[in-house]
């Protein structure tokens, strides 16, 4: 009986070293498969035959699934030039490998390759906000950011942007299109001015003014005891907007309120300035339609006719332009020969000698005035004219998007803007793809 004890534990011990090593027998067998699999498929895929590389990097993958082996796959596919499955293993290394920037990257680079550039911006936004870090991925969306496409809609005439609608006027009639260029109001009017927050200025087809909103109701109705014709509907800045004809401008507010006036002609207010011009002088006022400013020839206006932007104003005297505060003070004693008003709270477009630079609101040149022509900054862009055709640079100076234009316009808010193609009468909408 002793005996047998004895031999139950050697049974198990030999049992046991029985059981391991058919497991490692085993282990064994599909390593090796497991090698024949790539074997095989690097076989094939140095005699081109790509379906059955495929499909043997496949079984491979499918026993044990490494990183390294997907970008193997990856290769063999970009050299098979089959652009379908190029992008599904892109999208499956990505699905597969979430927290790791290869997949991305070779994804990336399959829509760089095909001017993609739209999903090249998103796979890089995921990496984005799944902190994934790459310089080699940086650069390559960096030397895209600057990518833009032209939108099939031309134009015969069209203003700058603004508030997210542009004039656009169309054998001889005017509309609005909002930011992505489509029509939001047909052109059917006779006149059409820049949109406020809210309304647009509008004279209808039958010679009647007022306001519509972003779908062309009509909305509000300049005050009814207004003793002149009214021709002249302005932008509704501040509570308040311009209403009078040729000769003879008032100020009223959005209740239906003369405010101030009559002036000869007036802007639009903005930062709680407006200019206004009284016997044949244009001068800076205040809400209250108080003058804060000496007279001068004329101020810098901005297609909502806005002339004070930034803290500052661009008034001429004698030919030349000055800086002025919101007390109508001279802001430094340089002098343009030309100006641009502000349009955000970065540079401004100013001559000197004969050529475009840019200053900030003290009139410190920022950028060199090296250029033939230039619209101050908006959105981070300005469109400046070299050699005869307009390109944009950004804040930095440098020029991001080449001079092949025509003519353009500002950027606005969603990075589009008007532009005019070389040889070419009509104007179409620069979308920078990035932002879209």
């Amino acid at each position: 009986m002793s005996n047998y004890k004895n031999l139950v534990p050697i049974g198990l011990i030999v049992f046991g070293f029985l059981g391991c090593y058919t497991r490692l027998d085993d282990s064994a067998a599909k390593q090796r498969q497991y090698d024949q699999y790539l074997e095989d498929a690097r076989t094939y895929r140095e005699g081109k035959i790509y379906v059955d590389s495929f499909a043997s990097y496949k079984s491979a993958l499918e026993m044990k699934n490494t990183l390294n082996i997907c970008e193997e796959v990856g290769d063999m596919l970009l050299e098979s030039n089959k652009a379908s499955d190029i992008e599904s293993w892109g999208k499956y290394m990505v699905d597969t490998y979430p927290k790791n920037v290869e997949g991305y990257e070779y994804l990336i680079d399959y829509y760089m390759a095909h001017k993609n550039y739209q999903n090249c911006f998103s796979y890089y936004d995921i990496t984005e906000k799944r902190n994934l870090h790459s310089d080699t991925l940086t650069a390559k969306i960096n030397s895209i950011l600057y990518e833009y496409d032209l939108g099939l809609g031309r134009y015969d005439e069209i203003e700058e942007y603004s508030n997210g609608y542009a004039v656009v006027i169309n054998e001889g009639k005017y509309g609005y299109v909002d930011h992505s260029g489509n029509y939001n109001i047909e052109p059917t009017y006779q006149y059409a001015g820049a949109f406020g927050r809210d309304f647009g200025p509008i004279q209808d087809e039958s010679g009647e003014w007022y306001y519509v909103d972003n779908e062309g109701n009509r909305r509000m109705n300049y005050p009814d005891d207004l003793e002149v014709e009214v021709t002249k509907l302005g932008y509704i800045g501040n509570g308040q907007y311009a209403v009078g004809n040729e000769s003879t401008v008032y100020f009223a507010n959005t209740d239906g309120e003369i405010i101030s006036g009559p002036y000869q002609d007036a802007g639009a207010y903005n930062e709680q300035r407006a200019v206004v011009k009284k016997d044949d002088k244009w001068y800076l006022a205040d809400l209250q339609g108080n003058i804060l400013s000496d007279g001068y020839e004329q101020f810098a206006m901005d297609v909502q006719r806005n002339s004070y932007r930034n803290g500052v104003a661009f008034a001429q005297i004698q030919e030349k332009y000055v800086m002025l505060n919101g007390d109508g003070k001279t802001v430094t004693t340089q002098k343009y020969q030309d100006a641009k008003c502000f349009l955000d709270d970065t540079y401004a477009a100013v001559e000197i000698n004969g050529l475009w630079g840019f200053v900030d609101n003290q009139g410190k040149v920022v950028i060199e005035p090296v250029y033939e022509d230039a619209l101050s900054f908006s959105n981070g862009f300005a469109a400046v004219k070299k050699d005869g055709l307009w390109g944009y640079i950004n804040l930095e100076g440098k020029m991001v998007i080449s001079p092949v234009f025509e003519d353009a316009h500002s950027m606005n808010a969603n990075r589009l803007c008007f532009v005019k193609e070389e040889s070419s009468d009509k104007w179409a909408v620069l979308r920078l793809i990035r932002y879209q």
